[in-house]
């Protein structure tokens, strides 16, 4: 975005909202550029959880049409504005968009394949996540010396296009069973173990993700590290594992 644009909206366009879908509508693939941004912003308070606005009744249909209007909308700042609210506040999918994929600006795609594939990374985030929790166990299991702190990195770029694969980078901390994002690595300094090792007292995990399979690697201190690749199967959206195979172990 060039330009700073400054938006507000007023008593206006919370009368639009609750009017209902049909009044939105008429505003959303209407002509007036400056009617849409105030009514998405609009939308934005409504839609954020933390305003306690119910639109419930609505909700279903807002996500349609929200994807209808980023298809037809010609201002690619605009549309960024409704594809912001579809990632902030709804879950996928997204089948609108999907279906409309050839109809969408080469500059907007990488956003959009983020937006659509967004519930499918998620769902199979959790899968990795649960299963370096797994592996983690075991190890603790194995080395007393290893402490509650796990590092992932992960690198996903899970699109059906290869051209506009996205890549996403996340460091998570994962304590126990909880996963705190945000949280700011401060490294440790080296320490020794009763056998004279020289080691770090974290796992290390890094994942890669694409159409097919998922890649995990892992390290533990100077000791040990190993590489499990997986196929990834997908049912009606959902996605598990499987084929667990090891490609090398150091």
């Amino acid at each position: 975005m060039d330009n700073i644009r400054y938006v507000s909206y007023t008593d206006s366009e919370i009368e639009t909202v609750k009017k209902g879908i049909s009044a939105i509508k008429e505003v959303l693939l209407g002509n007036d550029s400056e009617k849409k941004q105030s009514l998405l912003l609009c939308l934005d308070w409504y839609m954020d959880p933390y305003y306690g606005q119910d639109i419930s009744d609505i909700e279903d249909e807002l996500i349609d049409l929200l994807q209808t209007f980023i298809i037809s909308e010609k201002n690619i700042d605009i549309a960024e504005d409704a594809l912001e609210l579809l990632n902030s506040y709804t879950s996928g999918p997204y089948r609108i968009l999907e279906d409309n994929i050839n109809k969408i600006d080469s500059i907007f795609m990488p956003n959009i394949m983020y937006t659509i594939n967004r519930h499918r990374i998620e769902n199979i985030e959790q899968l990795m996540v649960a299963e370096c929790g797994k592996i983690y166990e075991d190890a603790k299991k194995e080395c007393n010396d290893i402490s509650n702190k796990v590092w992932l990195l992960h690198n996903s770029g899970l699109t059906e296009k290869t051209e506009y694969q996205t890549s996403i980078e996340m460091a998570w901390l994962l304590l126990y069973d909880e996963i705190h994002t945000g949280v700011q690595y401060k490294k440790k300094d080296m320490w020794v173990n009763e056998k004279g090792m020289y080691i770090e007292p974290e796992m290390h995990f890094n994942i890669i993700l694409d159409e097919k399979r998922a890649i995990l690697a892992y390290f533990f201190g100077k000791r040990f590290s190993r590489c499990i690749e997986y196929d990834l199967l997908c049912d009606n959206d959902m996605f598990s594992i499987d084929n667990k195979r090891v490609l090398w172990v150091g």
